[in-house]
């Protein structure tokens, strides 16, 4: 095991996730090489955690996006546009995408009884 390697639960820590969310990402190759220690835990890299901090800081997250950017990746799915070319005209990373999408298909709260 290298001398700077990090259990799942501080890898969640610094990630600001669930540890469930680093078994995801493990599993995904996002977070680079894991090793089992001789207890059977994953154990990973501090500097692939802090890669993929750095890389996370870039892309902003969808929540940052502002009204526009969201009106605009909207209209790109009312008109049937790919995944791919929303991507690139919106300039928005693959994961805003389907954070916007899982949005635009929510459905609005149902009205109140007498139509409050």
């Amino acid at each position: 095991m290298a001398k700077d390697s990090i259990p799942t639960s501080e890898t969640a820590r610094l990630l600001g996730v669930s540890k469930q969310r680093v078994e995801q990402l493990r599993k995904a190759g996002k977070l680079g090489s894991a090793t089992l220690d001789p207890n059977g835990r994953w154990q990973f890299d501090r500097a692939e955690v802090q890669r993929l901090l750095s890389e996370r800081a870039r892309a902003p997250h969808p929540r940052m996006l502002d009204g526009k950017r969201y009106a605009q990746v909207f209209a790109m799915f009312q008109r049937g546009l790919s995944f791919a070319d929303i991507v690139v005209q919106a300039q928005v990373t693959p994961e805003q995408v389907r954070t916007l999408y899982s949005e635009y298909l929510q459905p609005l709260a149902p009205r109140a009884a007498g139509g409050q």
